[in-house]
């Protein structure tokens, strides 16, 4: 009895560590930029996205990881439509093969670890007799782990047609709330807001769910208790310091020692984090570069037209710098000639600033076409990743590029300014301002420190209240840190430069407490 009050604080304490552990995890990895991450990794697969993840997911459960971490991320990942039915089939597939695997090839070794416990016995007999309706409650059971359930259940008497849909049908409500919760969950770590029925569907979703853990739970022991004697002696009520069925000290002993191994190793992730987060920005974040001064300056050199450019931003771009698509939609004209016109431009002939202006200009060009490409969209994170940023190649001089090549590869590493962070527009709310003028090199040097100055004047992207020594930044200056490092000395250097008090506060010795400005995806759409 004291080994199963021991192995119960244990499990709790285990639970309660992951729950914790995963706040302080969140805090210390960009999650947004690892949900991008790994949506551009599925996206990339295109059709076969989903079958790669249920593929995942499949192994997942084999190999022990908890099903409702598998299942969250189907609907982060997928959405809720998609990710249903593959968080759905995937832990039913998965849990067929370890039942097969249990009964054809595990069986001895899976026979002796039972064995040594007489109590499976019980749910054995009462399988034998009842087949897919015991496997059925045992599955509403909220304390038998669902992997470990899936061999052990190979060993019982229970046919397989029975089994896979009794497997089936007691996991799909459950599977449908966590899909949801972490298809909300998932727009919410992104920077999307949830509408009101999505929280409304989100919060009783989550309540259902406990409130029908609860009952289930109930009404499962005490059919269970039923089916067998020896299974009610091993299914006591709530609040009794006894195991729940299925194997209940083979749970004990395999469960909880998973529970806090993984609690052990999301804690190790978290000291990993705050200890090396360079690693992490390396792994997650925008890929490095080391940015050299490529081009010479040419005074008096080629200008390249950016009149039809120009035309486009005068017609469609409003004085905040969001984008009125539709109309822009309706009259592509200028756009289409001016994306023609960068396709034959004589690169090597323009000096450094002609240079990046044409190639800012070009950015913010392309991000508009692709965006009319794939009306109507909410977010142009909406758009595949084969057809976003690192897919669809442009025409640049002759070459095709994509816009991660241009942006990172071209601007990045070939001028040594990061200002150009906040010339360039991701067609996002929290983007820079879209300019209202087309970048010229003769003009290029106040053009920046306009933009930058703009960006410093939008509450949404940086704020600093002396009082509180609170410091609150767009994310582009965690993302990009060392750019701004390398052009100022730091980020909070960098910044300074556009604001008095900070500067002031800098001066003084008062470092600020930086809090990040959650990054709005949203398409930048006029209303």
């Amino acid at each position: 009895m004291r080994v199963h009050r021991h192995a119960s604080k244990l499990r709790w304490a285990s639970i309660a560590l992951i729950a914790l552990g995963l706040f302080a995890l969140m805090s210390a990895v960009p999650a947004d930029q690892v949900l991008e991450r790994l949506r551009s990794r599925i996206d990339g697969y295109g059709a076969l996205g989903p079958l790669v993840y249920a593929g995942l997911f499949v192994l997942g459960v084999l190999a022990f990881f908890p099903g409702t971490a598998l299942t969250l991320a189907s609907g982060a990942l997928l959405g809720f439509p998609v990710g249903a039915c593959v968080a759905s089939l995937s832990a039913t597939t998965g849990a067929l093969i370890a039942f097969l695997l249990a009964r054809y090839l595990l069986r001895a070794r899976v026979e002796r670890a039972l064995t040594r416990h007489p109590r499976f016995a019980a749910i054995d007999a009462a399988v034998a007799a009842e087949g897919g309706r015991i496997i059925f409650l045992l599955r509403l059971s909220p304390l038998i782990p669902f992997s470990l359930a899936n061999y052990a259940y190979g060993m019982t008497a229970v046919r397989g047609a029975p089994y896979v849909f009794a497997t089936w049908a007691a996991t799909l409500p459950a599977t449908l709330v966590y899909v949801y919760m972490g298809h909300v969950g998932g727009g919410a770590i992104a920077g999307e807001r949830p509408t009101s029925l999505q929280w409304s569907l989100f919060g009783v979703g989550l309540g259902t769910t406990l409130i029908a853990t609860v009952i289930v739970a109930r009404i499962a022991r005490t059919r269970l208790a039923r089916s067998s004697p020896d299974a009610a002696a091993d299914n006591p009520a709530p609040g009794s310091t006894a195991t729940g069925a299925a194997a209940p000290v083979q749970r004990l002993r395999a469960g909880t020692w998973l529970l806090a191994a993984a609690a052990l190793s999301i804690w190790g992730g978290v000291l990993f984090a705050h200890l090396r987060p360079q690693v992490l920005a390396a792994l997650l974040g925008p890929p490095s570069v080391r940015a050299v001064e490529a081009y010479p300056r040419r005074p008096g050199g080629p200008v390249f037209d950016h009149a039809a450019w120009g035309r486009v931003l005068a017609r469609h771009v409003q004085s905040d710098g969001r984008v009125d698509y539709a109309a822009l939609a309706q009259d592509t004209a200028d756009l289409e000639r001016y994306l023609d016109e960068l396709a034959t431009a004589e690169l090597d002939a323009l000096g450094r600033d002609e240079r990046l202006a044409l190639a800012l200009n070009a950015y913010n060009a392309f991000t508009l076409r692709l965006v009319l490409d794939h009306l109507p969209l909410a977010s142009i994170r909406d758009i595949p990743a084969a057809e976003r940023w690192r897919g669809r190649s442009w025409l640049l001089g002759g070459a095709p590029i994509t816009l991660e090549e241009l942006e990172h590869g071209e601007v990045r590493a070939h001028y040594v300014d990061a200002r150009v962070h906040f010339a360039l527009n991701c067609a996002s709310a929290s983007c820079p301002s879209l300019a209202a003028e087309p970048f010229r090199g003769a003009r290029l040097e106040q053009q920046l420190d306009a933009c930058a100055r703009r960006a410093h004047g939008d509450p949404h992207s940086f704020a600093f209240d002396p009082a509180s020594r609170t410091l609150r930044l767009t994310r582009l200056y965690d993302w990009y840190a060392s750019d701004f490092a390398r052009d100022a000395g730091s980020t909070l250097e960098f910044a300074a430069r556009y604001d008095a008090q900070l500067a002031a506060a800098l001066a003084r010795g008062e470092e600020p407490r930086v809090e990040w400005i959650p990054y709005d995806w949203s398409l930048n759409a006029a209303p």
